[in-house]
């Protein structure tokens, strides 16, 4: 469905009218499927996009928003040269693993997460030259005129009609119906969430074993 359509379908649920609404705008509307669209980006994580960044010697620490635009969080990193995937660690499983391991160098083995802008890689690059390939969720892109279309599977666009609904009652004080219309949301927004599983379940096979960690100390 495109906007026009998801925004009508919205409208004539609420009664009013699709063209010259009396309770809202269509601005208003517009805003409530953008919202939707990142409710069901966030939590079902069904948009993925990959995006390729310098690796630099000496630098450990990356911002997201240096590396793509609209990343949630990466879940995959990748050194392409070395057909490497870096293992996801956590800052405590480094701490624990040595306590000066901020000063090791070498080509990175490990990546880690700092809060929610900001990844790092372990060992510290000692030279650059090489590429990180970042697998991430993404936000969806704003949709820019009433043509286009969600970038959601369109199964998943009726669940941006439900949602629009949900506010649209709960703007109207009418708790029952939205109450009502989120369990509908609810059962949408878990196909979709089942969608993502068998991905999960797809993408196990292709997990490597752990190795030896190859590294060179810098103390």
């Amino acid at each position: 469905m495109t906007r026009a359509e998801i925004r009508t379908r919205i409208l004539r649920a609420l009664n009013d009218d699709p063209t010259t609404p009396v309770f809202w705008t269509l601005d208003e509307v517009n805003a409530l499927i953008q919202e939707g669209m990142e409710f069901l980006a966030e939590t079902t994580q069904a948009l993925k996009r990959t995006f390729y960044v310098p690796l630099r010697a000496g630098v450990a620490v990356y911002h997201l928003a240096g590396c793509g635009d609209d990343i949630v969080s990466p879940y995959r990193i990748w050194l392409p040269e070395l057909k490497r995937r870096l293992d996801a660690w956590s800052l405590t499983d480094l701490d624990a693993r040595q306590e000066t391991w901020m000063l090791t160098t070498g080509d990175p083995w490990i990546w880690y997460p700092i809060d929610w802008q900001q990844f790092g890689v372990w060992p510290v690059p000692a030279t650059g030259g090489g590429i990180l390939e970042l697998n991430t969720v993404v936000w969806p892109a704003a949709l820019q005129d009433d043509r286009e279309t969600p970038e959601f599977v369109p199964a998943d666009h009726e669940a941006l009609v439900l949602f629009g609904e949900m506010e649209g009652y709960l703007k109207q004080y009418d708790v029952g119906r939205a109450a009502d219309l989120a369990q509908q949301f609810a059962q949408r927004w878990g196909q979709a969430q089942d969608r993502k599983s068998v991905k999960q379940l797809l993408g196990a096979f292709h997990v490597r074993e752990r190795h030896g960690h190859g590294v060179s100390s810098g103390e």
